[in-house]
């Protein structure tokens, strides 16, 4: 359950601190005098959109007050597809989902006694609940590239400790059927006082070429997070790191398109601590070291995407400051670079919304938007906003119910 990921980088981005997420339990603007930088200027706009523009590349899934609705590429035709319910008063019934590449959907329903895996086709049809067993929590969940599997975290809160079944990544056949035990947490070495290094394992993403697996790694008993490349093979973990007075943020990496390297969002948290904001860099996929992919100053970043080549898209954060020099706010604009050696080329005007999710297109041609807004006010104009950002035509704020959007995913091309 990590419906607040995004906060904590908002978080990060404002405030520059660095600490990583609580565990357990698993996660995811202020007033005063603002001296803004400049913010990114945007290509005109086109003399008359492309009609592909107005399209999206595909259907889309939304997970929003805890169901999952489908939008149609024409970006007017939305549907409920789910109608889960629960026994917690209050607790949205759907906590995540995931896609295959088969247009099957996988997601959790966390209910009074158990989290229910559920299986259903595109449309929200051919229920049937794979996994359910009483205090085992599920979460991250993922499809195998060949749609054959779902790979996900359990966390076994059952008393005592069942040995059976360790908290770890799990890999569990798509019929259902008994769980392959991929990599478990670390063992606790003292529990009186147990080490920083003992850590927990998340699945985040598969590499292209489905050879290994980028995992969150982090501090059981700390405030601790960092990323690591899992071989399947054998489930060690590489894990990344980054000079001393640098911290990971674990949301928002994404592997390179020849699986060779991550791209990741970290902060400096050494010197005037709390002044900068995310900074995109990039780790050997083969020793795990992380070096900052843009040297510029000011250049901080949101939801890198690789491309062939070298090339990288991302959102451009201007941050803005009162007069003491704090960060109270930041404008977004999304850019991109061919080279390390290259400056950010803009796509699109910046927007000054809080930027709460972000879904690529995969050929980076635009981008979804979830927007939130920096000021906690009642009125339509801070409600929560899902807008298309194409690189050709005009920006399209699609159907939604107007709340914190959870999820977001794209349907294989039909």
């Amino acid at each position: 359950m990590r419906a607040f990921l995004a906060f904590v980088l908002l978080t990060l981005l404002l405030t520059g601190c660095a600490q990583a997420e609580v565990q357990p339990p698993p996660a995811p603007s202020p007033t005063s005098a603002v001296r803004p930088t400049d913010p990114v200027p945007g290509p005109p706009p086109p003399d008359e959109p492309v009609a592909t523009a107005q399209l999206l590349p595909a259907p889309l899934y939304v997970l929003e007050s805890g169901q999952i609705a489908r939008i149609e590429r024409d970006m007017v035709t939305r549907a409920v597809i789910t109608a889960e319910r629960v026994e917690l008063p209050g607790v949205e019934a759907i906590a995540e989902f995931t896609v295959a590449s088969d247009g099957t959907l996988a997601y959790i329903v966390g209910d009074v006694t158990a989290d229910r895996l559920v299986l259903t086709d595109g449309r929200g049809e051919d229920l049937r609940v794979i996994y359910e067993e009483a205090q085992h929590e599920l979460s991250d969940l993922l499809f195998t590239p060949d749609s054959s599997a779902i790979i996900f975290r359990l966390l076994n809160n059952r008393q005592p400790a069942d040995p059976n079944v360790p908290s770890g990544i799990y890999r569990l056949p798509r019929e259902g059927g008994a769980l392959e035990l991929l990599r478990p947490d670390d063992p606790v070495d003292d529990p009186v006082n147990p080490a920083r290094t003992v850590s927990g394992y998340r699945p985040v993403a598969f590499a292209p070429d489905r050879t290994a697996l980028l995992v969150e790694v982090f501090a059981l008993f700390y405030e601790d997070c960092t990323l690591g490349v899992m071989a399947l093979e054998n489930g060690e973990v590489t894990r990344i790191t980054v000079p001393e007075g640098v911290q990971v943020l674990c949301d928002e990496a994404v592997w390179t398109t020849a699986s060779d390297a991550v791209l990741l969002l970290a902060v400096r948290v050494d010197g005037d601590q709390g002044q900068d904001g995310p900074t995109l860099w990039r780790a050997q996929r083969s020793d795990g070291v992380a070096v900052p992919l843009l040297t510029q100053p000011d250049i901080f970043a949101r939801a890198p995407l690789g491309l062939p080549g070298q090339a990288v898209q991302f959102f451009l954060a201007q941050l803005q400051r009162d007069l003491a020099g704090l960060i109270t706010g930041a404008t977004f604009a999304p850019v991109r670079f061919d080279s390390p050696e290259a400056s950010p080329t803009p796509l699109g005007p910046s927007f000054a919304r809080r930027l709460d999710g972000v879904l690529w297109a995969p050929d980076g041609s635009g981008a979804l938007v979830a927007l939130g807004s920096f000021v906690e006010a009642e009125g339509e104009d801070n409600r929560p906003v899902l807008r298309w950002l194409p690189r050709e035509g005009s920006p399209v704020d699609l159907p939604t119910a107007r709340m914190f959007i959870n999820g977001l995913a794209w349907a294989p091309e039909e």
